[in-house]
């Protein structure tokens, strides 16, 4: 019994150690990260996966470093059983498709993303690769992703980016302008602050440019998607083009009316209370609550 007892100690106590050892390689390889010194933190890598093979985190910054260091293929190799089971995150699908992308297999690529999308479906980072990988095609869908990116994970600030850029070269200016207002709150300090800051600029000019609407009306057009406080009409039914044309009278006219406004029945006021878990819930005097939720 007493055998048994030692020799179950002993065991623990090198599992123990290996845990330790690794947890310190990994400590290791994450400064030389930070330094820019890839090679040296996949050898340290190396040696902490051999110690502790299951461990995702030490497995996925081992792929993350092939990938800085140009090593794609390598990366694949450490993420491809990685991406196969449980414990894979949504960075590791990311990292998994943007190799493929680094490699040209853009096919492998949105297959990748698609999966982990499906397996992770609040990820931005998803979304957002997603959308580049569609926009860099030529597929304008791209703009689906980067919104479905913003509904699932709001904090990701970077579909907000992408989305301001596609709406800034649409006839949709005013999204593009929303867009790129939330992102430069999210993230000031971000590289791309300078650039968006100049579209806003452009997207103002360009929306305050022209403000006669009757005169723009050849420029009409129906909104391109579903959006907050926006039904489509329902379709068509019957022939009612043909029993205008054939009725007895007719009267064509065009009508304006003035602007009504009922802010003095809607005052501007709104409360927020932040829950334990983070999230908010806003109060708003309003008749458009989708209209609030999509612009907070």
């Amino acid at each position: 019994m007493k055998k048994i007892f030692l020799l179950a100690a002993v065991v623990l106590i090198h599992v123990s150690a290996t845990a330790q050892d690794a947890a310190e390689l990994h400590k290791t390889a994450r400064n030389y990260m930070q330094q820019g010194d890839h090679a040296n933190a996949i050898l340290v890598l190396n040696r902490a996966v051999a110690l502790q093979p299951g461990n995702v985190e030490i497995s996925k910054d081992l792929a993350l470093n092939y990938y800085y260091a140009k090593e794609y293929s390598k990366a694949l190799d450490v993420l491809k059983p990685m991406i196969e089971k449980e414990t894979a995150d949504d960075h590791c699908y990311q990292i998994a498709g943007d190799a493929y992308m680094a490699l040209d297999q853009a096919k492998d690529a949105e297959k990748i993303y698609r999966k982990g999308i499906k397996k992770v479906s609040n990820s931005g980072a998803l979304y957002n690769e997603l959308g580049k990988l569609l926009w860099s095609q030529g597929d304008y869908s791209a703009i689906k992703q980067w919104e479905k990116g913003i509904e699932s994970d709001p904090g990701f600030p970077v579909n907000y980016y992408n989305a301001a850029k596609y709406y800034y070269f649409s006839t949709e200016k005013v999204w593009g302008l929303i867009y790129g207002e939330v992102f430069l709150n999210m993230d000031p300090q971000s590289l791309y602050a300078a650039e968006m800051k100049n579209i806003l600029l452009e997207g103002y000019k360009k929306l305050f440019a022209e403000t006669n609407l009757v005169k723009n009306l050849d420029q009409a057009h129906s909104p391109s998607r579903l959006k907050a406080g926006y039904s489509p009409p329902p379709k068509a039914r019957g022939e009612a083009d043909v029993a205008l044309e054939s009725a007895a009278a007719q009267v064509r006219a065009v009508y304006h009316s003035g602007a009504e406004h009922h802010n003095p029945m809607e005052m501007h006021a709104t409360t927020v209370i932040q829950g334990d878990d983070g999230h908010l819930t806003i109060y708003d005097k309003t008749q458009g609550s989708q209209n609030c939720r999509w612009v907070v």
